[in-house]
């Protein structure tokens, strides 16, 4: 997804933080992923646009996303 920051769509994300334990939040205007597993986690908004995000959006979208992963990696070891 760094490669193509581009052409990335809000579902690609979704179902990214979906798969990193993240489940979808009654919070905010735009659609907000909690961590079930990670609490402590800073929650994400996620636009839900059709179409293309734009590539700076989807940058700290993965940033937050990779926090994630390099946590569970911690908590794994």
């Amino acid at each position: 997804m760094r490669l193509h920051p581009a052409n990335i769509k809000s579902q690609d994300l979704i179902r990214l933080a979906e798969a990193l334990g993240r489940e979808k939040s009654k919070r905010g205007k735009e659609p907000t992923y909690v961590s079930l597993l990670l609490p402590d986690n800073k929650p994400i908004s996620m636009p839900n646009h059709p179409g293309s995000l734009n590539k700076y959006t989807v940058g700290n979208i993965l940033d937050a996303l990779e926090l994630d992963i390099f946590t569970l990696e911690e908590i794994l070891d």
